[in-house]
């Protein structure tokens, strides 16, 4: 008897776009049925902020599956409509109607492509219609919609590639069989911005050639093929994903197989004909990164997303990279809890976070698992008391907290913060401190402590201390507040807020510098919050380097939990190293570095930092 099992893990969201730093896994779930082998390989985003999974519930006759993701992480169904010997591969929503979708896939039995049609609404799956495309053995693997409304859809028939074409009639689509070569297949397909088509996949150039080579054909309108472009080595090369530039290049994502098992990623932009703008590979020297998923992101760079096992990730997890436009990385994150994760499918949501599916073991089976990706705030602020149950006494007192703020973007500013107590019974206030130019650097923290005194006379009631930074005294730009209560006194004194001088705050510790000339000199904080001179670093990491941009020096923070084997060094754009910053044993704690560029040329230099097999990279800009 197949009993259904899910899991919900949930954590902070958050949602400004930014791509300066890496997103945070704000929920993972997983779901399936026990005693069935699960795992997601399509996906695709819902009006309402979650996402919907296909793939298999393999329990000996391949049973189609469906997976259903709201915005915060619950399951409100998946399925196993018992459609045997199926196999999903991609979804994608119904162009005409809302809340449908059409999932595509292989029927093993006769061996042909399936196409269902389903409805969700109200947390309920309803299945509408099936089609089955009766060609000589064929896999469908990939679907997208039209810009007309249509289908295409793309895979395998019997060693051809299979695109088809559909403007409505989905009895009777257009079917184009590619044959170039001695077998090609399509994994992803896409429609094009000149009404044409792309797609990616393998070809085996002939039959004497054992191993497969990565593909990328684009089709006109009828699909009738107007170029193609193959590339590998002698190992198994496989693309997976293909996406369209806004500028009319072409990205595609694969795994490159360098030796038996080592692949990578790699990736390769196209122009509009067909040319090779550049290609990278990603990955480390030992172990394995799948890729399976590319597209276009912020300021002009480029998602890819994948499986990696190797030592960084602590097994498999979810691998993203963020690349520039030039195919350079800019940041690397591994995504996943304690068990194996293996990450299949992913797509972009409507508010540009991320979301990733794909399987992970369960005892003896395998479930489907999910998790979404959210993109930190660029600019964030909090003001925290010492004690989260304060309550202040009828004699009123002193108090402390923190205020701090984090700049995740890649601008530096200079704001204005100030501070100020309100009663929330009579609406009563009275602004307690202020700090005048403060200067934000880049990718950095500050913070400051404080101690507060409240005097007996204080009316009783409820109070809310707030942080505001902006432009002082009227426009508060981003506001963070606490709330807390004070006991009865014997008599109330309203005027009380009319004297400043009756609340006398003190800054105890600060990292907020105050000046017109504070962001040029402004020495980054290693961690957010204020740390004891004898905290020690609770993780490895590589402070931002700032200023950044510089000229002709910048400095940057490496963190060691405990002592290491550091190596730092610093490359160009060509891969070249030009520096050294670190080589050897170093004690554990914060250290400063120092990089002097005067005898190098303006452009982007890349720092990385490597410890106890540990990794670390940072883009850095010398401007002359």
């Amino acid at each position: 008897m197949r009993r259904p099992l899910v899991m919900i893990v949930v954590a902070m969201l958050f949602a400004t776009i930014t791509t300066a730093v890496p997103p945070v896994e704000d929920w993972e779930a997983s779901c399936g049925y026990n005693d069935l082998e699960d795992v997601v390989r399509g996906i695709t985003a819902c009006a309402d902020g979650g996402f919907l999974a296909v793939g298999t519930a393999d329990d000996s006759t391949n049973a189609d599956a469906y997976y259903r993701f709201t915005q915060d992480g619950f399951v409100p169904w998946f399925q196993t409509p018992g459609m045997d010997d199926v196999d999903l591969y991609d979804v994608t929503p119904d162009p005409n109607q809302a809340d449908t979708y059409y999932a595509i896939g292989t029927r093993h039995d006769p061996q042909e492509v399936s196409l269902i049609h389903f409805h969700d609404q109200n947390d309920e799956w309803t299945w509408l219609d099936v089609h089955h495309y009766n060609l000589p053995m064929a896999h469908g693997l990939s679907i997208d919609t039209t810009p007309t409304g249509g289908l295409v859809m793309g895979g395998e028939v019997d060693n051809r590639a299979l695109l088809m074409i559909s403007d409505g009639n989905l009895d009777d689509p257009t079917i184009v069989e590619i044959d170039m070569y001695h077998r090609q297949r399509l994994y992803d397909v896409k429609a094009t911005s000149d009404g044409g088509y792309v797609g990616c996949g393998f070809i085996y150039p002939s039959s004497q050639h054992p191993k497969s080579q990565f593909w990328v054909v684009k089709t006109d309108a009828n699909g009738a093929v107007q170029w193609d472009y193959v590339a590998g080595g002698n190992g198994a090369d496989t693309l997976r994903s293909v996406a369209e530039v806004p500028n009319g290049d072409f990205i595609v994502c694969g795994t490159r197989e360098n030796s038996p098992g080592n692949p990578n990623f790699w990736t390769t932009r196209l122009t509009a004909d067909g040319a090779n703008v550049w290609t990278r590979e990603y990955g480390a020297s030992t172990g394995e990164e799948y890729g399976f998923w590319v597209e276009n992101a912020p300021d002009d760079g480029f998602y890819l997303g994948g499986t990696a096992i190797n030592s960084y990730s602590n097994g498999a997890d979810a691998w993203l990279v963020l690349l520039n436009e030039n195919g350079l990385q800019v940041w690397t994150d591994y995504y996943g809890g304690e068990n194996d994760q293996f990450a299949y499918a992913w797509t972009l949501l409507p508010d540009s976070s991320i979301a990733v599916a794909g399987n992970m073991p369960d005892g003896e089976d395998m479930q489907a698992w999910a998790a979404h990706l959210a993109i930190p705030e660029s600019f964030v602020i909090a003001i925290e008391p010492d004690d989260p149950d304060l309550l202040m006494p009828v004699d009123g007192g002193n108090f402390g907290y923190t205020v701090s703020a984090e700049n995740n973007s890649t601008a530096g500013m200079i704001k204005d913060a100030w501070i100020s107590i309100l009663h929330l019974d009579t609406g009563n206030a009275i602004e307690l401190q202020t700090f005048e130019s403060v200067g934000f650097a880049p990718l950095n923290s500050v913070s400051a402590h404080l101690n507060q005194y409240m005097p007996a006379v204080a009316p009783p009631g409820t109070y809310r201390m707030s942080l505001f930074v902006g432009n002082h005294p009227w426009y508060p730009q981003y506001i963070a507040t606490f709330e807390f209560d004070k006991a009865t006194p014997v008599r109330v004194d309203m005027s009380v807020f009319d004297h400043p001088e009756m609340w006398p705050s003190t800054v105890t510790y600060s990292e907020f510098e105050v000046g017109a000339g504070a962001l040029a000199s402004f020495s980054p904080a290693v961690d957010m919050l204020v740390a004891t001179e004898d905290a020690l670093p609770a993780e490895f990491g590589l402070g931002n380097a700032y200023p950044n941009p510089f000229n002709p020096a910048t400095t940057l923070n490496v963190t060691l939990p405990e002592s290491a084997e550091l190596t730092v060094a610093v490359y160009n754009i060509a891969g070249q190293q030009v520096a050294m910053l670190a080589h050897g044993a170093f004690p554990s704690g914060s250290h400063a570095l120092t990089f002097d560029g005067s005898t190098l040329s303006s452009g982007v230099y890349f720092v990385i930092a490597r410890a106890d097999g540990q990794l670390a990279t940072q883009k850095i800009v010398l401007m002359k």
